[in-house]
C-alpha cells in the first residue's frame, strides 16, 4: 500500500512540478524583458536563472538585485495563478491570497515596473503596497486603487502616521 502511494504521490507531484516550471517561464518572459534568460524550479524547488550563450544556457549564481526581484516576482505570480486555478476546479484545499509587498520595484527599470504591475490585477483579489511615489506612476495601477494612503513620518518620531490621501 505504501509504494503504490508513494507512487501516485510523485506522479501528481511531477505534474504539478512540470506545469509550475512551465508557468514560470511563462510569467517571466510576460514580465520581464529578457529574452537571452530563463528561469526554472530545481528538483528542490529552488529557482535558478540561465543566461543564453553561443552553446546552450548556462546557470547565473551571482545575480543582481533587480534579477533576484524578478525571478521572484515570476515566482509569486506563478504561485498565485496556480492557486487560482486549483480554486476554479474545485480545491478545498485553496483559498484567495492576498498579496502585501513592501517596495516591490525600486530595483526594477520603469519598464519592467508597468510590466509587472500589469499582472498583479489579474492574480490577486487583494494588493496592498508599500513603494515611493516616483516608482507608482510606472504602474499604471490607478484605475484598481480602492484606497491610497502615505505615511508621515518626522525624522525625530519614533513613530509614523499614516493618512489617508485625498481626505
Amino acid at each position: 500500500v505504501y509504494e503504490r502511494l508513494e507512487k501516485e504521490f510523485a506522479s501528481k507531484e511531477n505534474k504539478v512540478f512540470v506545469e509550475l516550471n512551465k508557468r514560470l517561464q511563462d510569467n517571466f518572459h510576460r514580465m520581464f524583458n529578457a529574452h537571452d534568460k530563463k528561469i526554472e524550479l530545481d528538483k528542490n524547488y529552488n529557482i535558478r536563472m540561465y543566461y543564453k550563450t553561443d552553446i546552450g544556457f548556462r546557470e547565473e549564481t551571482n545575480l543582481s538585485e533587480g534579477e533576484k526581484v524578478a525571478r521572484n516576482f515570476a515566482f509569486i505570480v506563478t504561485i498565485l495563478e496556480f492557486n487560482q486555478k486549483q480554486k476554479a476546479n474545485g480545491d478545498k484545499f485553496s483559498d484567495t491570497l492576498p498579496i502585501v509587498l513592501d517596495g516591490p520595484f525600486s530595483k526594477l527599470g520603469d519598464e519592467n515596473i508597468q510590466l509587472v504591475s500589469g499582472c498583479l490585477p489579474q492574480i490577486a483579489e487583494q494588493v496592498i503596497l508599500f513603494m515611493l511615489e516616483k516608482d507608482w506612476r510606472y504602474t499604471g495601477l490607478d484605475n484598481y486603487v480602492g484606497s491610497k494612503y502615505y505615511i508621515e513620518k518626522e525624522s525625530e518620531e519614533s513613530f509614523a502616521k499614516l493618512q489617508k490621501m485625498g481626505g
